[in-house]
């Protein structure tokens, strides 16, 4: 039997009495579960899945997992309980809420492992228990805030928070990882994923600032592009691993002078960078590009090289080498 449209309506579940082999869902498929009474969602992989039913509860079997190649879609006034630990969820498409998500596990992941670009939105902010992303050719973006209740882990993928906010809700050792090739990109004022106990960005990774005014906090970051417009002001010590990379008409600057920014690879500068604290040069280090550059104290350690710019150092600043 080929689904490629299903609705599931009642108290029921997904047709039984078939055997496995018998049962096909078409990769573009959708199935709806819109009973009016709670149900129980079939142990399969789909298409896209529709979650409907005003005040019901649609829930897993025991043990299962949920497998989505599309869209998974959670209607208002519908909950879908994703149940408690161990559960790995993965959603190729867009995750849509205009209802409720329930995961009582810290150990629960939602993996969005599309090829293309995916949407985490809806009308609700979801609560999470884990995210994974692994999306290796798509944008996976938000178009509403989310929260985590444990562990955020990108792995090789591109993840745009817009203007909209990644938060944790609070524990003791929960992390956000940026592995591999990932890239995590916002545009806000100052949103920032916060509240994760730890932050591992690897060096190969890369994150950009792209809206205008934003704050930069305390961090190691691997690559670091600001684009956009205005000043991206450093409010906290940070590290560069590899490349801080400044565009057209964007300020790398700094809140105080006893901030540190502590660079272990190149900088490009297309726009300006205006210092007021310790730049640290701790690598092998070439600036290049057009624009133009101001530091409070420079702290050369490493190999620096300054491509022949014009460097000017503040009277309060000195030059160490």
């Amino acid at each position: 039997m080929l689904f490629r449209s299903l609705i599931i309506g009642g108290s029921n579940s997904f047709p039984s009495n078939y055997t496995s082999s018998g049962i096909s869902i078409h990769s573009s498929s959708t199935i709806k579960y819109s009973g009016t009474f709670d149900q129980t969602i079939g142990n399969q992989t789909y298409g896209n899945l529709i979650l409907s039913g005003t005040g019901t509860t649609k829930s897993l079997s025991t043990g299962q997992s949920l497998t989505v190649l599309g869209n998974l879609t959670i209607d208002v006034a519908t909950i879908f309980n994703g149940a408690s630990n161990n559960r790995n969820h993965k959603v190729g498409g867009n995750f849509t809420n205009n209802g409720t998500y329930t995961s009582t596990g810290t150990t629960n992941f939602v993996e969005f492992n599309g090829t293309g670009i995916q949407t985490i939105g809806g009308t609700t902010q979801t609560t999470f228990g884990n995210v994974r992303v692994s999306n290796s050719s798509g944008t996976v973006q938000l178009s509403n805030s989310i929260l985590l209740r444990s562990k955020f882990l990108l792995n090789n993928c591109t993840f745009d928070i817009s203007t909209y906010t990644v938060n944790h809700t609070g524990g003791a050792s929960d992390s956000m990882s940026l592995y591999g090739t990932a890239s995590l990109r916002m545009s806000g004022a100052s949103n920032f994923p916060l509240g994760f106990n730890k932050y591992f960005f690897d060096s190969t990774s890369t994150t950009e600032f792209y809206g205008s005014e934003q704050r930069i906090p305390a961090n190691t970051y691997g690559n670091l592009v600001l684009s956009g417009t205005g000043n991206k002001t450093v409010v906290g010590n940070i590290t560069i691993s590899k490349t801080l990379t400044i565009n057209t008409n964007t300020n790398f600057t700094d809140s105080v002078s006893s901030l540190i920014e502590t660079f272990r690879g190149n900088i490009i500068g297309n726009g300006t960078f205006t210092g007021f604290g310790t730049t640290q040069f701790d690598g092998n280090t070439l600036l290049s590009g057009v624009g133009t550059w101001k530091f409070g104290n420079i702290n050369i350690i490493g190999n620096f090289n300054d491509g022949g710019k014009t460097l000017i150092v503040r009277e309060i600043g000195r030059a160490h080498v």
